[in-house]
């Protein structure tokens, strides 16, 4: 019981950042990736939200977030470790994540 407990905390979490995205930024501007969250939770993990900011540079976000103490990152965990040589990778391809 405590584990769903802890799942709707974070689908909700979840979903509260992505609000106070599209609200900031505009729904123009922010693209989820992979299923929409009106797809359900069945096919979203409760603890990510994978998206795009039309317009903004990773770096500039990362480096923001950094200095708040938020971790996130710019590729995906099965990315290239090698950003010099980094290639979209087929998980995002897959999910026909635009470049």
């Amino acid at each position: 019981h405590e584990l769903s407990e802890i799942a709707a905390h974070m689908r909700r979490c979840r979903d509260q950042l992505f609000e106070a995205l599209v609200a900031g930024l505009g729904l123009d501007r922010v693209r989820v990736n992979g299923p929409p969250l009106a797809a359900g939770d069945a096919q979203r993990l409760p603890n990510t939200l994978s998206i795009g900011i039309k317009g903004a540079s990773a770096g500039k976000i990362l480096a923001d977030l950094s200095a708040a103490n938020i971790a996130a990152s710019a590729s995906a965990a099965c990315h290239a470790a090698d950003a010099a040589h980094a290639q979209v990778s087929f998980v995002l391809k897959a999910m026909q994540v635009p470049q």
